[in-house]
């Protein structure tokens, strides 16, 4: 069975829709896959777009060290 279907228009689109909606994936996902596999659970994976943080503010005395970019 091949059947090429694209997310972003017709039937494709209404199946992503769909899967969006049935399994509570957020709007900012860049891709999914969904594993379908007989008596088992479905999985789901989720690749995300990333997340602008705010800038921090140096003057700010209430604001917590920034350790975005350390690794340990």
């Amino acid at each position: 069975m091949a059947k090429l279907l694209m997310t972003n228009s017709g039937r494709g689109q209404e199946l992503c829709d769909l899967l969006r909606t049935e399994l509570g994936v957020p709007e900012r996902t860049r891709s999914m896959s969904v594993t379908f596999t007989a008596g088992e659970p479905v999985v789901v994976a989720c690749e995300f777009f990333p997340v602008e943080l705010p800038e921090p503010d140096d003057d700010d005395p209430q604001r917590p060290d920034d350790h975005r970019g350390l690794n340990g």
